[in-house]
C-alpha cells in the first residue's frame, strides 16, 4: 500500500464511524423520546399520526427540491405501503408502552435472527 492511499483510507474509515455513530445516536434517541412520548402523551395512534404528519410536513419545507414524483401510478403504488409502515410504528410505541425498554432492544438485536428463521421455512 502507497503512502497516498493512506489518507484516504483513514478519511472513509472516519466517514464509516461518524456515519454508524450518528446512525447509533439517532436511534438510541428516538427510541427514549419516543418512551418519554407515549408515558406523556398515551393516545397512541394520534401520537403516530402526529409524528407522521411532523415528518410529512418537513420534507415539504425542507427536501422539496429533493422530492420527486414519477406518476401517480408510483403514488398510488406505494401509497399501499403506508399501513404497513403505520402498522410498524405503531407496534413500536406500543412495544415501548408495555414493556421495558431493555427488552425492546434485546429483541431488536434478535428480530433479524428471527427473520432468518421465518425466511428458511
Amino acid at each position: 500500500m502507497s503512502s497516498d492511499s493512506t489518507p484516504m483510507f483513514a478519511t472513509r474509515e472516519l466517514e464509516t464511524a461518524a456515519a454508524v455513530a450518528s446512525w447509533a445516536t439517532c436511534s438510541i434517541g428516538m427510541m427514549v423520546f419516543n418512551k418519554l412520548a407515549i408515558s406523556v402523551f398515551p393516545a397512541e395512534c394520534m401520537l403516530t399520526a402526529v409524528q407522521m404528519a411532523v415528518t410529512a410536513l418537513l420534507l415539504v419545507l425542507f427536501a422539496r427540491s429533493s422530492i420527486h414524483i414519477g406518476s401517480w401510478e408510483d403514488v398510488r403504488r406505494w401509497c399501499m405501503v403506508v399501513p404497513f409502515f403505520v402498522g410498524m410504528l405503531l407496534s413500536s410505541l406500543l412495544a415501548l408502552k408495555h414493556a421495558p425498554m431493555s427488552l425492546v432492544i434485546a429483541f431488536r438485536g434478535t428480530s433479524p435472527i428471527l427473520a432468518l428463521c421465518v425466511e428458511r421455512l
